[in-house]
C-alpha cells in the first residue's frame, strides 16, 4: 500500500510509522520510505511518504489481491486510492532504512475483505483538474479487469 499523506496539508493529520503502529499494533508489516519521502512534490509541502508491505497468506488470483487492497483502503482511507490495482508497480528507493513491525495477525484478519467486493468499490478520491483522462482510463481498466468485456462493465 502507498501512503503519500496527500489527503491533508495539516502535518497533525499525516500518518507516520508511529501512527501506523498505533493503528495496527497486532499486524505484521514492513515500511520502506518512498523516493519522495520528505520532499516537496506537486506543489505540496514535504511530508512522510512510504510504502507498507503487509504479510499475507499467499494470493495467486489478481482479482482477490485487488479486492484485499480495496478492503484495506476502505478500512484505512489514508492509503492512496490510485494504487489499488493488482498490477501496481511501486518504485524502490535507496532510503537506507526500513521498518519491520512484528505482529501475530495478517492484514486479512484486520479488514473486512467482503467490503472490497461490493459494486461501489471503484469510488476513489475526487478527480483533480488536469487528470481527468488519466483517472478515467485507470477507472476503465479496473472495471474491465474486474468484470471483463460484459454488460456490467
Amino acid at each position: 500500500m502507498d501512503c503519500d499523506n496527500d489527503f491533508s496539508d495539516n502535518p497533525a493529520d499525516w500518518v507516520t510509522p508511529e501512527k501506523l503502529d498505533e493503528l495496527l499494533p497486532d499486524v505484521s508489516y514492513a515500511i520502506a520510505f518512498s523516493r519522495n519521502h520528505m520532499k516537496q512534490k506537486g506543489g505540496k509541502s514535504a511530508r512522510p511518504k512510504f510504502h507498507v508491505y503487509f504479510e499475507t497468506e499467499e494470493i495467486t488470483d489478481a482479482g482477490k489481491y485487488a479486492v484485499l487492497k480495496v478492503a484495506i483502503k476502505k478500512a484505512y482511507p489514508f492509503f492512496d486510492g490510485n494504487a489499488l490495482d493488482a498490477a501496481r508497480f511501486i518504485f524502490g528507493a535507496d532510503a537506507g532504512a526500513y521498518i519491520w513491525h512484528d505482529g501475530w495477525e495478517t492484514i486479512e484478519e484486520q479488514v473486512d475483505v467482503t467490503a472490497g467486493e461490493e459494486d461501489g468499490d471503484f469510488q476513489s478520491d475526487p478527480i483533480m483538474e488536469g487528470s481527468r483522462n488519466n483517472s478515467m482510463s485507470h477507472f476503465a481498466g479496473r472495471v474491465l479487469k474486474r468484470y471483463g468485456n460484459t454488460d456490467k462493465a
